[in-house]
């Protein structure tokens, strides 16, 4: 087996664990917008409603891409619909969820992006690009929204 053809298959199983992180995305998020509580509510209800959304328009570019490639998406549902539960959980807590989530899709599509680099598949390496720029521009926000340890004051 060729390099090439070995990276080729890289690249598609990659794309297809990445149906999955989206999909997982989209549910989790769709949870924790309905589970915020408090005045933090008003601020964290539209932002995970927003990465909600933004996780469908990744799946369907990230579909397309497995399309452009001659492969399809298959859904692992027992990884998607794994339990999350956020009912219970501080503005924090749920913060710290979405960080852990965005930050696994930018290191996925960095891996892809560099995957699509090395097969000179430049059309694909730029709609993963537009993923990668999406992924940390979410990121950057979840750390600025996550509060900085409080200095101890020694009362």
């Amino acid at each position: 087996m060729s390099g090439d053809t070995e990276s080729l298959e890289w690249l598609v199983e990659g794309l297809r664990s990445a149906v999955d992180v989206e999909v997982a995305a989209m549910v989790t998020y769709g949870h924790m917008a309905a589970f915020c509580r408090g005045v933090d509510r008003l601020m964290l209800t539209p932002l995970f409603e927003g990465e909600a959304a933004e996780s469908v328009m990744h799946l369907a570019l990230v579909r397309e891409i497995l399309a452009d490639l001659g492969s399809e998406a298959n859904v692992n549902y027992e990884f998607t619909l794994a339990s999350v539960e956020v009912g219970s959980m501080t503005s924090t807590g749920l913060l710290r969820i979405a960080l852990t989530m965005e930050e696994d899709a930018l290191n996925l599509y960095t891996t892809l992006r560099a995957l699509a680099e090395k097969l000179e598949l430049p059309t694909i390496a730029r709609k993963l690009e537009t993923l990668l720029d999406q992924e940390q521009e979410s990121v950057h926000e979840m750390r600025r929204l996550l509060p900085r340890s409080a200095p101890q004051l020694g009362f």
